[in-house]
């Protein structure tokens, strides 16, 4: 019962007064760095709970580590550290500076202190690797200096040699790019300076946005370096178990966590030069050539076929558009399904589009459709081309039909005698012959009255019918709308769970909108603080609401900190989610 007592008086006197006042501090593990290197950055909130907002990072690359939470009882004093862990990778070379931040401390908004960064052009800036490195990281494009709409291949290549675990990229964000992932390669040996190293590639084709300088932000790798312990004594290095034992099931190897990142890349984009050609520029930028035909050349009147125009090639080709057709008034055209096959691969999109018109001769004659001619701007050759079809003959031949003449003549006549019979009554008329003299008097006609009560008599049914739907059918009310959101994003989630980003992105978004559900609001996106805020104002319970918050942190942690993404985390972070949504 003393033992009761005490945890009692401690739980409920004692914790909340070593709790009570809060401060916040903030550290890096080193001020000087090279331009390829990363810094760890600490933010500590002491005796507190509180959230950071790291938006005003500029400098930087701003990698989430997740946070995690120490207690320490000194002479029954309490001491609890909740601490923040990020990882900044420079994105340029001079002296960088950590901005103040705000930090939100048990319902107040503090400050940190500003923390200058000098950062330093890299070693190995050249080639971004030495000799002696087990593990590194190269970044290159097929182009530093395309055309406007040229098409570049960003490859992104790890170098392994010893063994590594849990890789994690963290690509560039690729602004002003359009960038789409290529197929996964795989692995391959190669040789470098005389060491075998293992090659894990991941390419991306990029389309400029625009022209000018643009910068491609530094790649960014997590993974886990194994080592593998000294074997017991007694047991000799080249022991034939050695390889059974370096299984980590074993216990005999270790791991340490590091941090590798690429050199930014800055790509210069030329406009295109002035059109010199002598018909309009089709916006085609790349190689490609261009075909027609027709199935058959010899048709007759009335008959139709099918021209065919195919544009072909690697580049823009899907931007490709129907050439213009000079056809002739000897026929009548009508458009017929167009078709498109395209990939992308290396060298960009590759394929082709093919456009379809039915033609219909009108007129018997030979006659032609010239060539179809598009300007396309050729990169490999860095000007301007026009690529032209073969013109196509035709031989109209006349119908088969011809005019069916059909000839009357006088009928012969033959004389029939006349024969006199005497007028006779022989039925009545289809309709009924009036014979009195009612049918002379005049009928009723219709008063403007009943006619305009006629008229509008629907058009009052149909208001009133209106009014009552408007009246009794209840309109969704937001609540509602964001709450079949939230069910809809973890219904979302559980069919994406394979793919990282749409399985993170929608548990974020199922949380996010129960929580608009209870403010009655709309809304895409939350920070931490005003999260926080609504369930205060909502009286939720503080079990539910650091619940709440410790589920987003960890969702956004597994999402863009390069966690760990296992099966087995997906489903316990999804189970959690849809408990929380309940719970809320």
């Amino acid at each position: 019962m003393k033992k009761i007592l005490f945890i009692f008086f401690y739980l409920f006197f004692v914790l909340p007064k070593a709790y009570s006042a809060g401060s916040i501090s903030v550290f890096v593990d080193k001020t000087e760095v090279e331009l390829n290197g990363s810094i760890q950055f600490n933010v500590i909130i002491k005796n507190g709970e509180g959230d950071i907002d790291t938006t005003p990072i500029k400098d930087f690359k701003v990698i989430s580590q997740g946070k995690n939470t120490s207690v320490q009882i000194i002479n029954n004093k309490v001491n609890r550290e909740l601490s923040f862990n990020y990882i900044l990778v420079p994105l340029k070379e001079g002296t960088l500076t950590i901005p103040e931040l705000e930090v939100t401390v048990n319902g107040k908004i503090e400050k940190t202190d500003a923390i200058n960064i000098n950062v330093s052009k890299s070693v190995n800036a050249s080639t971004n690797y030495d000799n002696n490195k087990d593990v590194f990281v190269k970044a290159e494009v097929s182009q530093n200096n395309p055309y406007d709409g040229e098409h570049i291949l960003y490859k992104f290549k790890l170098y392994q040699g010893v063994q590594i675990s849990n890789p994690r990229l963290q690509k560039p964000e690729f602004k002003d790019f359009s960038a789409k992932p290529l197929e996964e390669k795989k692995p391959y040996n190669t040789v470098v300076s005389g060491r075998e190293y293992t090659v894990i590639e991941v390419d991306y084709l990029l389309i400029p946005l625009k022209t000018g300088e643009i910068r491609i932000d530094s790649a960014v790798l997590n993974f886990d370096m194994v080592y593998r312990k000294k074997n017991r004594r007694g047991f000799p290095s080249n022991s034939p178990f050695d390889s059974l034992f370096d299984d980590p099931f074993f216990g005999r190897t270790e791991v340490e966590p590091k941090i590798i990142t690429t050199e930014p890349i800055i790509i210069k984009v030329k406009p295109l030069p002035k059109n010199n050609c002598n018909i309009k520029f089709s916006g085609l930028v790349g190689e490609f050539q261009i075909k027609s035909y027709v199935p058959e050349n010899k048709i007759k009147v009335g008959d139709s076929t099918t021209l065919t125009i195919t544009i072909s090639g690697n580049g823009n080709i899907m931007d490709a558009s129907c050439p213009d057709i000079n056809i002739g008034n000897e026929f009548k055209v009508y458009p017929d399904k167009d078709e498109e096959d395209f990939k992308i691969t290396t060298r960009g999109y590759s394929g082709k589009k093919i456009f379809r018109k039915a033609l219909v001769a009108k007129e018997a004659g030979k006659y032609n459709i010239p060539s179809i001619s598009i300007c396309y701007f050729n990169t490999s050759k860095g000007t301007y081309e026009v690529i032209a079809s073969q013109p196509i003959f035709f031989n109209i031949l006349p119908s088969n039909e011809k005019e069916q003449t059909t000839i009357i003549s006088e009928p012969q006549k033959t004389e029939i005698p006349l024969i006199k019979k005497k007028v006779e009554f022989i039925g009545r008329d289809i309709l009924p012959i009036k014979e009195d003299l009612d049918v002379l008097k005049k009928q009723e006609t219709i008063s403007l009255f009943k006619f305009i009560f006629i008229i509008i008599t629907p058009c009052f049914i149909y208001i009133f019918f209106r009014l009552i739907f408007l009246f009794t059918v209840k309109k969704e009310d937001i609540k509602s709308q964001m709450l079949k959101r939230s069910k809809l994003s973890i219904k979302v989630a559980e069919k994406r769970i394979e793919s990282d980003d749409e399985f993170f992105s929608n548990l974020y978004r199922a949380v996010i909108s129960s929580i608009y559900s209870i403010a009655s609001t709309k809304g895409e996106s939350l920070t931490i603080s005003e999260a926080r805020n609504i369930l205060y104002q909502k009286g939720y319970s503080s079990d539910i609401i650091k619940r709440i918050l410790d589920l987003l942190n960890e969702i956004e942690s597994a999402r863009f900190g390069g966690g760990s993404n296992s099966p087995t985390t997906k489903k316990e972070l999804l189970l959690r989610t849809k408990q929380l949504v309940k719970d809320i």
